[in-house]
């Protein structure tokens, strides 16, 4: 079966109108948990309010738009290499870029179609390091949320008086209703939308598009 065969995949049927979890449910459970801790019931407001406050500390309009940006970047040091420029040389992935240059050779007229396979090739390469500093630079901005450090000594305060299992599920339900996109799937996904657009450009003179041409390389080798 074709799974592309509508727009349900495309689009993301089964999240159609809903999450895994609902709201009502995350709040049945933090109710129930609540009412269990009695005078201690601060506990797990503390603790909700400080995980509502990590779960916007990235939104995923940023994280993709992050991951775009990344993309463009990769895309500015293949033309800049291309044209003898110097203005991204400081870039750390500039030296990688350069070597690829001297080893892969790609003969069209359009630079843009040039630029683009080199693109093509390095994108692997400079997503991993990419996605992997992306990654401690997240982490940077939730430990500068100071009550984020109290996180887990309020869950273990609350499952030391009513167990772990209903901290169990209710972090579960908050997983599936408030971290729909995380922030590195988000940034992936913005890193492959640049990606789709340079695949899918096309080669004025040869009428193909980007990946055509990448896949003619791949099977000229």
């Amino acid at each position: 079966m074709n799974v592309f065969e509508n727009s349900g995949q495309i689009l993301g049927f089964e999240a159609l109108g809903t999450t895994k979890c609902s709201l009502q449910r995350v709040f049945e459970l933090a109710n129930e948990i609540r009412g269990r801790l009695g005078l201690r019931k601060d506990l797990l407001d503390s603790y909700l309010s400080h995980i509502f406050e990590a779960a916007n500390c990235t939104l995923a309009y940023d994280s993709a738009n992050d991951g775009f940006e990344a993309g463009s970047w990769l895309r500015r040091l293949c033309f800049d290499v291309l044209e003898g420029k110097e203005a991204c040389k400081d870039h750390l992935f500039y030296d990688v870029v350069t070597k690829e240059f001297e080893e892969h050779s790609y003969i069209y007229d359009d630079m843009h179609t040039v630029a683009s396979l080199h693109y093509i090739s390095l994108s692997e390469h400079y997503l991993k390091q990419a996605v992997l500093d992306y990654w401690h630079q997240q982490e940077q901005n939730l430990s500068k949320i100071k009550s984020l450090s109290k996180l887990n000594d309020h869950y273990n305060k609350i499952v030391h008086l009513i167990g772990e299992g209903p901290m169990e599920q209710l972090n579960q339900a908050i997983m599936e209703r408030f971290f729909i996109v995380p922030v590195i799937p988000g940034y992936l996904q913005g890193f492959t939308n640049d990606l789709l657009f340079c695949l899918n450009h096309r080669d004025e003179k040869t009428n193909k598009r980007i990946f055509q041409l990448w896949m003619d390389h791949l099977s000229s080798r």
